[in-house]
């Protein structure tokens, strides 16, 4: 993978985590699910680390 199409997947995995807490990790949140709620939080997290291990391929490249 090239360093553009590292970013634009970093980009899209931010994005993907971003919506998936806003949505589910609010409703969960709003209705006191907190179970929903922290399994929404841990796919967020993962869904980062994704991110950050796409952008991790670009120092090894340069």
């Amino acid at each position: 993978m090239n360093a553009d199409q590292r970013t634009h997947l970093a980009t899209t995995l931010q994005a993907v985590a971003l919506a998936e807490l806003g949505y589910f990790g609010y409703q969960a949140m709003a209705a006191s699910h907190w179970g929903i709620f922290a399994w929404s939080l841990f796919l967020f997290l993962w869904l980062e680390s994704g991110a950050f291990w796409a952008l991790q391929g670009e120092e090894d490249e340069r």
